[in-house]
């Protein structure tokens, strides 16, 4: 599964995001997220209530609350947004997609004992089998 990428995100697209993220890995608990406008919207609201997922917000100016995704997106704009200038949605699709593949499958970590994170994610599927 690649990234969603587009000019403008709303809603909608988080849902259709997330339940096929449910199909594949289930449904979480709780979801955490930030107050962005497409979080915090009432059709998003409903729309996980319905699946029995509880929203959780980070407070405001406190990432540590979310840390796992700022390290991620702060080593995407280090390492690809700020060296690019993408031409087209389609551009920027193939060039964050690829470098995605890479984080999650080449790249080892040294929060997850020098594993990729696929690789990582696997030893927790294996230890619930």
């Amino acid at each position: 599964m690649g990234c969603f990428i587009d000019r403008s995100i709303g809603s909608r697209d988080i849902a259709n995001e997330l339940e096929a993220l449910f199909k594949r890995h289930g449904r979480p608990k709780r979801l955490r997220s930030d107050n962005g406008r497409e979080f915090i919207s009432a059709e998003l609201a409903d729309w996980l209530s319905q699946r029995g997922v509880e929203q959780v917000f980070i407070e405001k100016a406190s990432p540590q609350q979310n840390a796992y995704v700022e390290r991620f997106n702060g080593s995407m704009r280090d390492e690809v947004l700020n060296g690019e200038l993408f031409r087209t949605v389609l551009e920027a699709r193939v060039v964050i997609g690829q470098w995605v593949d890479v984080y999650n499958t080449i790249r080892p970590h040294r929060g997850l004992g020098y594993k990729t994170p696929t690789a990582f994610y696997a030893t927790l599927n294996a230890g619930s089998q």
